[in-house]
């Protein structure tokens, strides 16, 4: 938000080439290394991903899971990642924590 603000600020047109912040959302897709790391770039298939979350028996992924059928590809993937992104933070913690002991039991 602040780097938005301040191009805002200094008049930098939301179209320049050379601007850096669009908008005033955060960016979780950029990665600055501290040390050294591995990266994963994309997504597996989605009727795998569907196969795998419903393996791990976690309830609260079901809905997930359906999505991953309903849908053809990269629509699938938009809209579980939708349905992750805009949940309830206090269900998804409790999925997260579900689906954390779920793959401690593998």
């Amino acid at each position: 938000q602040a780097g938005y603000e301040d191009e805002e600020r200094r008049g930098v047109p939301v179209t320049a080439p050379h601007r850096n912040y669009k908008d005033t959302n955060h960016k979780p897709e950029l990665i600055c290394a501290l040390t050294e790391f591995e990266g994963l770039c994309g997504f597996r298939d989605p009727l795998r991903a569907a196969e795998l979350l419903d393996g791990l028996g976690v309830d609260s992924l079901k809905p997930y899971v359906d999505l991953l059928h309903a849908r053809p590809g990269e629509a699938a993937l938009r809209e579980v990642l939708t349905a992750v992104l805009t949940a309830d933070p206090d269900e998804m913690a409790h999925t997260v924590t579900e689906t954390a002991a779920a793959c401690d039991r593998l």
